[in-house]
Protein backbone atom coordinates (compact mmCIF):
# COMPACT_ATOMS: atom_id res chain seq x y z
CA UNK A 1 0.00 0.00 0.00
CA UNK A 2 1.74 3.42 -1.02
CA UNK A 3 2.29 5.83 1.31
CA UNK A 4 -0.49 7.79 1.22
CA UNK A 5 -3.00 5.55 0.76
CA UNK A 6 -1.92 3.80 4.27
CA UNK A 7 -2.12 7.63 5.94
CA UNK A 8 -5.60 7.91 4.88
CA UNK A 9 -6.61 4.31 5.59
CA UNK A 10 -5.41 4.70 9.22
CA UNK A 11 -7.09 8.09 9.71
CA UNK A 12 -10.50 6.55 8.53
CA UNK A 13 -9.98 3.96 11.20
CA UNK A 14 -9.38 6.82 13.82
CA UNK A 15 -12.27 8.57 12.68
CA UNK A 16 -14.02 7.66 16.37
CA UNK A 17 -11.39 8.55 17.90
CA UNK A 18 -10.62 11.88 15.96
CA UNK A 19 -14.57 12.87 16.69
CA UNK A 20 -14.56 12.79 20.64
CA UNK A 21 -11.49 15.87 20.29
CA UNK A 22 -13.20 17.45 17.21
CA UNK A 23 -16.69 17.12 18.99
CA UNK A 24 -15.46 18.79 22.31
CA UNK A 25 -13.90 22.02 19.78
CA UNK A 26 -17.44 22.17 18.13
CA UNK A 27 -19.84 22.07 21.34
CA UNK A 28 -17.24 24.75 23.14
CA UNK A 29 -17.51 27.25 19.69
CA UNK A 30 -20.99 27.10 19.68
CA UNK A 31 -21.55 27.72 23.63
CA UNK A 32 -19.03 30.02 23.51
CA UNK A 33 -20.80 32.14 20.66
CA UNK A 34 -24.05 32.12 22.13
CA UNK A 35 -22.32 33.26 25.30
CA UNK A 36 -20.71 36.20 23.58
CA UNK A 37 -24.01 37.10 21.99
CA UNK A 38 -25.93 37.09 24.93
CA UNK A 39 -23.57 39.74 27.04
CA UNK A 40 -22.79 41.62 24.51
CA UNK A 41 -22.92 45.43 25.35
CA UNK A 42 -25.71 47.27 23.31
CA UNK A 43 -24.30 50.34 22.07
CA UNK A 44 -27.11 52.82 22.16
CA UNK A 45 -29.56 51.81 25.29
CA UNK A 46 -32.27 54.43 24.82
CA UNK A 47 -33.28 53.02 21.71
CA UNK A 48 -32.78 48.96 22.73
CA UNK A 49 -34.96 50.06 25.49
CA UNK A 50 -37.79 51.82 23.71
CA UNK A 51 -37.53 48.96 21.13
CA UNK A 52 -38.16 46.49 23.97
CA UNK A 53 -41.31 48.34 25.63
CA UNK A 54 -43.21 48.56 22.41
CA UNK A 55 -45.97 51.77 21.19
CA UNK A 56 -47.35 51.33 24.99
CA UNK A 57 -44.26 52.82 26.64
CA UNK A 58 -43.82 55.69 24.00
CA UNK A 59 -44.42 59.09 26.03
CA UNK A 60 -44.95 57.08 29.39
CA UNK A 61 -41.76 55.84 30.13
CA UNK A 62 -38.45 57.27 29.62
CA UNK A 63 -36.65 54.64 27.80
CA UNK A 64 -33.20 56.20 28.35
CA UNK A 65 -33.75 55.82 32.12
CA UNK A 66 -35.55 52.19 32.25
CA UNK A 67 -31.93 51.28 29.83
CA UNK A 68 -29.57 52.56 32.10
CA UNK A 69 -31.18 50.56 35.16
CA UNK A 70 -30.25 46.91 32.92
CA UNK A 71 -27.32 48.36 30.73
CA UNK A 72 -24.83 46.39 33.02
CA UNK A 73 -26.71 43.54 34.09
CA UNK A 74 -25.42 40.80 32.50
CA UNK A 75 -23.23 42.75 29.80
CA UNK A 76 -19.03 42.18 29.73
CA UNK A 77 -16.79 44.90 29.42
CA UNK A 78 -15.14 45.12 26.29
CA UNK A 79 -11.85 44.07 27.49
CA UNK A 80 -13.40 41.08 28.20
CA UNK A 81 -15.46 40.76 25.06
CA UNK A 82 -12.68 41.29 22.55
CA UNK A 83 -10.77 38.41 24.72
CA UNK A 84 -13.66 35.93 24.73
CA UNK A 85 -13.82 37.33 20.81
CA UNK A 86 -10.14 35.70 20.47
CA UNK A 87 -10.89 32.71 22.30
CA UNK A 88 -14.06 32.12 19.63
CA UNK A 89 -12.03 32.32 16.73
CA UNK A 90 -9.01 30.56 18.12
CA UNK A 91 -11.56 26.89 18.96
CA UNK A 92 -13.18 28.16 15.55
CA UNK A 93 -9.75 27.83 13.68
CA UNK A 94 -8.77 24.36 15.40
CA UNK A 95 -12.69 22.62 14.36
CA UNK A 96 -12.13 23.92 10.79
CA UNK A 97 -8.92 22.10 10.39
CA UNK A 98 -8.71 18.61 8.74
CA UNK A 99 -6.85 15.80 8.31
CA UNK A 100 -3.56 17.76 8.76
CA UNK A 101 -4.31 18.28 12.52
CA UNK A 102 -3.92 14.48 13.27
CA UNK A 103 -1.09 13.74 11.15
CA UNK A 104 2.52 14.74 11.35
CA UNK A 105 6.01 13.54 9.14
CA UNK A 106 8.54 12.80 11.49
CA UNK A 107 11.27 14.54 9.97
CA UNK A 108 14.61 11.90 9.13
CA UNK A 109 16.63 11.96 11.74
CA UNK A 110 14.68 13.91 13.97
CA UNK A 111 13.91 12.59 18.02
CA UNK A 112 10.46 10.95 18.41
CA UNK A 113 10.02 11.92 21.80
CA UNK A 114 10.46 15.15 21.22
CA UNK A 115 8.05 15.61 17.88
CA UNK A 116 5.01 13.93 19.72
CA UNK A 117 5.74 16.07 23.00
CA UNK A 118 5.59 19.15 20.43
CA UNK A 119 2.58 18.16 18.47
CA UNK A 120 0.70 17.59 22.03
CA UNK A 121 1.37 20.79 23.07
CA UNK A 122 0.37 22.71 19.77
CA UNK A 123 -3.01 21.00 19.74
CA UNK A 124 -2.98 21.39 23.15
CA UNK A 125 -3.21 25.41 23.14
CA UNK A 126 -6.95 24.63 22.21
CA UNK A 127 -7.52 23.69 25.93
CA UNK A 128 -5.27 26.50 26.66
CA UNK A 129 -7.44 28.82 24.88
CA UNK A 130 -10.93 27.31 26.21
CA UNK A 131 -9.51 27.85 29.87
CA UNK A 132 -8.93 30.98 29.30
CA UNK A 133 -12.44 31.63 28.26
CA UNK A 134 -13.73 29.69 31.18
CA UNK A 135 -12.07 31.97 33.57
CA UNK A 136 -13.50 35.09 31.98
CA UNK A 137 -17.38 34.01 32.14
CA UNK A 138 -16.50 32.66 35.55
CA UNK A 139 -15.40 35.56 36.99
CA UNK A 140 -11.72 35.08 37.23
CA UNK A 141 -10.10 36.83 34.33
CA UNK A 142 -6.53 37.36 34.76
CA UNK A 143 -6.32 34.57 37.57
CA UNK A 144 -6.16 32.15 34.69
CA UNK A 145 -2.28 30.68 34.26
CA UNK A 146 -2.27 30.05 31.31
CA UNK A 147 -1.08 32.01 28.34
CA UNK A 148 -3.65 31.42 25.57
CA UNK A 149 -1.28 32.13 22.89
CA UNK A 150 1.37 29.55 23.36
CA UNK A 151 1.64 25.69 23.86
CA UNK A 152 0.22 23.78 26.39
CA UNK A 153 2.42 21.00 27.29
CA UNK A 154 0.72 17.40 27.86
CA UNK A 155 2.10 17.39 31.54
CA UNK A 156 -0.02 20.37 31.99
CA UNK A 157 -3.94 19.17 30.84
CA UNK A 158 -5.92 17.78 33.28
CA UNK A 159 -7.77 14.72 33.58
CA UNK A 160 -10.75 14.90 31.26
CA UNK A 161 -8.52 16.77 29.02
CA UNK A 162 -6.65 13.84 28.62
CA UNK A 163 -10.01 11.82 27.79
CA UNK A 164 -10.70 13.35 24.29
CA UNK A 165 -6.95 13.94 23.48
CA UNK A 166 -6.56 14.04 19.94
CA UNK A 167 -4.93 10.97 18.68
CA UNK A 168 -1.83 11.43 16.43
CA UNK A 169 -0.50 9.72 12.83
CA UNK A 170 3.16 10.10 12.96
CA UNK A 171 5.10 9.36 9.55
CA UNK A 172 8.66 7.96 10.96
CA UNK A 173 11.46 6.28 9.62
CA UNK A 174 12.74 2.73 10.88
CA UNK A 175 15.95 3.74 11.75
CA UNK A 176 14.46 7.16 14.34
CA UNK A 177 11.96 4.26 16.09
CA UNK A 178 12.96 5.19 19.77
CA UNK A 179 9.77 4.53 21.96
CA UNK A 180 10.58 4.55 25.02
CA UNK A 181 10.35 7.85 25.49
CA UNK A 182 6.73 7.69 24.57
CA UNK A 183 5.40 6.07 27.93
CA UNK A 184 4.93 9.40 28.99
CA UNK A 185 2.16 10.32 26.92
CA UNK A 186 0.76 7.43 27.24
CA UNK A 187 -2.55 8.16 29.31
CA UNK A 188 -6.02 9.00 29.45
CA UNK A 189 -7.46 8.09 25.85
CA UNK A 190 -4.50 9.78 23.59
CA UNK A 191 -4.18 6.93 20.68
CA UNK A 192 -0.56 6.93 19.27
CA UNK A 193 0.00 5.41 15.67
CA UNK A 194 3.20 4.96 14.09
CA UNK A 195 3.23 4.29 10.48
CA UNK A 196 7.24 2.87 10.08
CA UNK A 197 9.01 3.23 6.40
CA UNK A 198 11.64 -0.01 6.32
CA UNK A 199 13.61 -0.74 7.23
CA UNK A 200 12.41 -1.43 10.80
CA UNK A 201 13.47 -2.62 14.01
CA UNK A 202 11.49 -6.36 14.39
CA UNK A 203 9.79 -5.66 17.48
CA UNK A 204 10.78 -2.11 19.51
CA UNK A 205 6.94 -1.71 21.24
CA UNK A 206 7.35 -4.54 23.08
CA UNK A 207 9.24 -2.21 25.39
CA UNK A 208 6.06 -0.47 26.34
CA UNK A 209 3.82 -3.51 26.71
CA UNK A 210 2.16 -2.77 30.45
CA UNK A 211 -0.66 -3.13 32.95
CA UNK A 212 -2.92 -0.62 31.44
CA UNK A 213 -1.65 0.52 27.88
CA UNK A 214 -2.54 -1.18 24.35
CA UNK A 215 0.12 -1.99 22.29
CA UNK A 216 0.42 -3.41 18.64
CA UNK A 217 2.40 -4.10 15.71
CA UNK A 218 0.64 -4.84 12.87
CA UNK A 219 0.97 -4.65 8.98
CA UNK A 220 -2.82 -4.30 8.48
CA UNK A 221 -4.49 -0.48 8.98
CA UNK A 222 -7.87 -2.19 9.98
CA UNK A 223 -6.55 -3.94 12.44
CA UNK A 224 -6.20 -0.60 14.60
CA UNK A 225 -10.11 -0.93 15.25
CA UNK A 226 -9.00 -2.64 18.51
CA UNK A 227 -6.94 0.23 19.26
CA UNK A 228 -9.57 2.83 18.56
CA UNK A 229 -12.04 0.43 20.77
CA UNK A 230 -9.76 0.26 23.73
CA UNK A 231 -11.28 2.52 26.36
CA UNK A 232 -7.84 3.97 27.56
CA UNK A 233 -4.38 5.03 26.13
CA UNK A 234 -2.72 3.30 23.08
CA UNK A 235 -0.02 3.22 21.08
CA UNK A 236 0.41 0.63 17.58
CA UNK A 237 3.04 0.92 14.82
CA UNK A 238 2.11 -0.49 11.14
CA UNK A 239 5.47 -2.06 10.47
CA UNK A 240 7.46 -2.91 7.13
CA UNK A 241 6.38 -6.77 5.95
CA UNK A 242 8.88 -9.45 8.22
CA UNK A 243 8.25 -7.25 11.37
CA UNK A 244 6.55 -9.31 14.47
CA UNK A 245 2.69 -8.84 15.02
CA UNK A 246 1.32 -8.70 18.21
CA UNK A 247 -1.55 -7.36 20.31
CA UNK A 248 -1.49 -6.13 23.76
CA UNK A 249 -5.16 -5.75 25.10
CA UNK A 250 -5.57 -5.24 28.68
CA UNK A 251 -9.27 -5.55 27.92
CA UNK A 252 -9.26 -8.48 27.28
CA UNK A 253 -9.42 -10.43 29.72
CA UNK A 254 -7.83 -10.47 33.29
CA UNK A 255 -5.30 -13.37 32.93
CA UNK A 256 -2.20 -12.82 30.41
CA UNK A 257 -2.77 -15.08 27.74
CA UNK A 258 -6.27 -13.38 27.12
CA UNK A 259 -4.19 -9.74 26.75
CA UNK A 260 -1.74 -11.38 24.56
CA UNK A 261 -1.85 -12.04 21.30
CA UNK A 262 1.07 -12.93 18.70
CA UNK A 263 0.51 -13.30 15.23
CA UNK A 264 4.49 -13.58 13.99
CA UNK A 265 7.59 -13.26 15.85
CA UNK A 266 10.45 -13.26 12.68
CA UNK A 267 12.92 -16.32 13.32
CA UNK A 268 15.96 -14.68 12.06
CA UNK A 269 17.95 -13.11 14.78
CA UNK A 270 19.03 -9.22 13.80
CA UNK A 271 22.32 -8.85 12.11
CA UNK A 272 22.57 -5.07 11.75
CA UNK A 273 21.95 -1.76 13.34
CA UNK A 274 18.91 0.20 12.16
CA UNK A 275 19.47 3.80 12.71
CA UNK A 276 20.70 4.29 16.27
CA UNK A 277 19.17 1.10 17.20
CA UNK A 278 21.90 -1.46 17.62
CA UNK A 279 21.63 -5.21 17.29
CA UNK A 280 21.72 -5.94 21.36
CA UNK A 281 19.01 -3.75 21.30
CA UNK A 282 16.89 -5.00 18.33
CA UNK A 283 17.61 -8.84 19.66
CA UNK A 284 16.69 -8.23 23.24
CA UNK A 285 13.40 -6.33 21.79
CA UNK A 286 12.77 -10.14 19.88
CA UNK A 287 13.32 -12.31 22.45
CA UNK A 288 11.28 -10.57 24.86
CA UNK A 289 8.79 -11.38 22.40
CA UNK A 290 9.75 -14.64 22.28
CA UNK A 291 9.61 -15.05 25.74
CA UNK A 292 6.21 -13.62 26.17
CA UNK A 293 5.33 -15.66 23.48
CA UNK A 294 5.89 -18.77 25.08
CA UNK A 295 4.73 -17.57 28.27
CA UNK A 296 1.25 -17.53 26.94
CA UNK A 297 1.73 -20.70 24.98
CA UNK A 298 1.93 -22.52 28.56
CA UNK A 299 -0.68 -20.80 30.41
CA UNK A 300 -2.69 -22.10 27.40
CA UNK A 301 -1.81 -25.42 27.84
CA UNK A 302 -2.40 -25.47 31.59
CA UNK A 303 1.81 -26.22 32.12
CA UNK A 304 4.09 -24.15 34.78
CA UNK A 305 7.63 -22.89 34.11
CA UNK A 306 10.48 -24.86 34.61
CA UNK A 307 11.34 -23.56 38.02
CA UNK A 308 7.62 -24.79 39.42
CA UNK A 309 6.12 -21.11 39.36
CA UNK A 310 2.59 -20.43 37.88
CA UNK A 311 3.72 -18.70 33.96
CA UNK A 312 1.37 -16.31 34.47
CA UNK A 313 1.63 -13.26 35.31
CA UNK A 314 2.29 -9.38 35.62
CA UNK A 315 4.06 -8.45 32.44
CA UNK A 316 6.12 -5.74 34.40
CA UNK A 317 7.35 -8.62 36.65
CA UNK A 318 8.07 -10.73 33.90
CA UNK A 319 10.17 -7.89 31.91
CA UNK A 320 11.70 -6.81 35.20
CA UNK A 321 12.90 -11.05 35.51
CA UNK A 322 14.03 -10.94 32.26
CA UNK A 323 16.07 -7.60 32.70
CA UNK A 324 17.89 -9.96 35.96
CA UNK A 325 18.44 -12.97 33.35
CA UNK A 326 19.97 -10.55 30.75
CA UNK A 327 22.64 -9.20 33.08
CA UNK A 328 23.19 -12.30 34.67
CA UNK A 329 22.29 -10.30 38.14
CA UNK A 330 19.35 -12.76 38.63
CA UNK A 331 19.32 -13.78 42.65
CA UNK A 332 21.91 -11.66 43.34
Amino acid sequence: MPSEDRTLAVLKVLEPARAAFHGALVAAVEELRGYIATHRQVPDIGKAAAASLGQFAAGRIDAERFGALFAHDGRLPPEELDRLEQALEGLADFARQGDELYRIRVAPGADLRDTVRGALAARGRAFAVARGAEAIRSGRGEAVATDEQSNFPFRQWHRAERQIAPPLVLEVEGGDLHVGGLAEYLDGRFKLVLLVAPPAPAAPLTRLIGPHVFVQQTTDPAALRRLVAFDGPGIAAVVPGGCACFTWDPSAGPRFEQRLQVELVPGDDPQQAIGSDGVAQQQADLQWLHELSELRARALAGGVAASGDAVLGDPADLFAAWLLRQTSLEGV
